[in-house]
């Protein structure tokens, strides 16, 4: 039997991180820089990157760096190990929420 409270990754666990992944996966399994940035609500790209570079750390995402012209392309594309952790992740919320955790009794 599998453990009340799984070992849970504590990289994807953190919200933003977990947001990015889950808005690439939607979005077919990457987007643009800028796009990310846009639908995550960040106001500075500083933030966003220090998160994209814990899970390209990690072995969930690539970043991939192209020019069109003078602009450059900042691309975040899923890795198979990503999607693969961040399916588990959600295997063991939904595992640890099927079971009903109860919360402590309240003293009287």
């Amino acid at each position: 039997m599998a453990p009340l409270i799984p070992e849970l990754n504590h990289t994807l666990h953190q919200a933003t991180r977990f947001a990015i992944m889950s808005h690439l996966l939607k979005a077919g399994g990457g987007d643009q820089f800028p796009n990310v940035k846009r639908a995550l609500g960040f106001k500075h790209a500083s933030a966003l990157s220090t998160h994209v570079s814990v899970l390209e750390n990690a072995g969930y995402l690539k970043v991939r760096k192209s020019f069109k012209g003078r602009m450059t392309r900042t691309d975040l594309v899923v890795t198979a190990r990503g999607h693969n952790a961040f399916n588990k992740h959600l295997e063991d919320l939904d595992r640890m929420s099927a079971r009903g955790i109860a919360a402590p009794e309240a003293v009287a």
